[in-house]
């Protein structure tokens, strides 16, 4: 969608970053192809999907696991449809 989005801002006139800065989510390939290329938060897929199999495989074995949340941190792939001079983490 955040691919979609750099097209609507340049059918709108509209320059990326400098007048809308534009972040996608999980990194997908096209992020580093598109024009300009996209920041993204990369997701680790793997990570949570192994979370989720351990808590699955849990009730499976007829253990309840109390509901928790939990947190998986990403990262933050910062390219040009962002203006990284002016982007900042918040604190952890």
């Amino acid at each position: 969608m955040a691919i979609g989005v750099l097209q609507a801002a340049r059918e709108r006139g509209l320059r990326v970053p400098e007048d809308v800065a534009v972040v996608g989510i999980d990194d997908v390939e096209w992020s580093a192809h598109a024009i300009p290329r996209l920041t993204s938060v990369r997701i680790p897929k793997e990570r949570i999907g192994g979370l989720a199999a351990e808590r699955l495989l849990a009730l499976v074995n007829g253990r309840r696991p109390r509901p928790t949340v939990i947190f998986v941190p990403g990262d933050l792939v910062v390219r040009e449809s962002c203006d990284g001079r002016r982007l900042t983490r918040a604190p952890a």
